[in-house]
């Protein structure tokens, strides 16, 4: 296992660069939730179970994590890739050893520890795997269920990642959170059925995202950054010249200009 040590310096760097670079990549990142639902009480860890569908999942999550400043947040990779990454173990990252038993009981042993300071939170991809945000059903790793038996109290959620090709050249990112659940761990606790609902948590949380972002409205969303969209320089230039010379607004987006449908003129 690596564990993570985190640099206040890197991590801060990190983030300019990584918001940058998600407005050069995507023509929206798009904030589906309520963040007060996140808000710690300063006494009570947070555990996140995140959906894994895309590479680009863990730089939104460091988008994410900017609005979230109360939490001192960790996630964890797979070994072998933090070992081609390893600057990520500065930024809260740890690297498990999936491939052995002994891996799984030291990462275990490791995040009940992390956890035991209030203000930490542990973001999990309990699904194990790259995984298709449609596949149903969602199927988790017992792991979470053991780090959760391991804590006499925590908070609990959700957050789920997807994305879509709308009207633009670049895609369109969703980051959409729900509001923590405590959970107290007594002689009641059922670590199967901890998981199992869970699963049918992520499951709820991913339809609910997929039906919200089918409308197609960036008004539905909070947006965290957007790229200005563009064919390219020089069309654009000799576009935003015509327009001017015939006295006319300059629309540089493909949706600006779109004719109403028949049926909503006729409404009007």
């Amino acid at each position: 296992m690596i564990e993570a040590h985190k640099s206040v310096l890197i991590e801060r760097a990190f983030r300019i660069y990584n918001r940058q670079y998600l407005t050069r990549n995507f023509h929206r990142v798009h904030l589906d939730g309520d963040l007060s639902g996140l808000r710690g009480d300063g006494t009570t860890p947070l555990l996140v179970c995140v959906n894994h569908s895309s590479w680009w999942d863990l730089l939104l999550g460091c988008r994410l994590v900017e609005a979230l400043p109360e939490w001192n947040i960790y996630t964890a990779m797979d070994e072998a890739q933090l070992e081609r990454y390893r600057f990520f173990a500065k930024m809260g990252v740890i690297g498990v050893d999936r491939g052995s038993l002994h891996g799984v009981k030291e990462f275990t042993s490791y995040c009940k520890q992390l956890l035991e300071t209030p203000t930490r939170s542990l973001w999990l991809t309990p699904q194990g795997d790259f995984v298709s945000s449609s596949v149903r059903p969602i199927h988790f790793q017992p792991g979470i269920g053991v780090i959760a038996q391991a804590l006499r109290q925590f908070y609990i959620t959700t957050v789920a990642f997807d994305y879509e090709f709308w009207s633009e050249s670049r895609p369109e990112a969703f980051i959409s959170v729900r509001p923590m659940e405590r959970v107290v761990v007594d002689s009641s606790f059922n670590r199967r059925e901890f998981v199992h609902a869970m699963e049918r948590k992520m499951e709820t949380h991913l339809d609910e995202l997929t039906a919200l972002r089918t409308h197609r409205d960036p008004k539905l969303f909070t947006t965290l950054s957007h790229h200005r969209a563009s064919i390219s320089i020089p069309y654009d230039a000799a576009r935003r010249v015509g327009a001017w010379v015939q006295g006319k607004p300059f629309t540089q987006a493909h949706t600006d200009e779109i004719t109403p449908r028949w049926r909503e003129r006729k409404a009007k």
